[in-house]
């Protein structure tokens, strides 16, 4: 991968095993559980990620998509979003992984979707 991997934030809903792995494959990741972010809003899980300068990994595209679209409009920026569906903690990685190994540019203010 040309650029470097980002660092990532896990909030509460992506299993704790997903870090673990990510980790294991060179990634820097806190999770909200390691934060004591458990039961904080998607707003404060966004902002939390954002002064961390981490990209959001999330399973929740019912909040997290329009989210980040009210923050662009607004023009408020962040490292990125990428919604994962809910599936097994290896299938997570692995699509996370691949999501990343195929971006060329900066995740900032981008929601992405790893459906694949």
């Amino acid at each position: 991968m040309a650029n470097p991997e980002p660092p990532l934030y896990l909030d509460e809903c992506v299993a704790l095993e997903v870090g673990e792995r990510l980790r294991r494959a060179g990634f820097d990741v806190v999770t909200a559980h390691e934060c004591g972010a458990l039961g904080a809003s998607d707003e404060a899980q966004l902002e939390l990620a954002t002064r961390m300068g981490r990209v959001l990994v999330t399973h929740n595209a019912r909040h997290f998509a329009p989210l980040g679209r009210e923050w662009f409009l607004s023009g408020r920026r962040h490292a990125g979003i990428i919604i994962v569906p809910l599936c097994p903690p290896s299938e997570v990685c692995a699509r996370v992984l691949k999501l990343l190994a195929s971006q060329q540019l900066s995740l900032e203010d981008q929601v992405l979707w790893a459906s694949e």
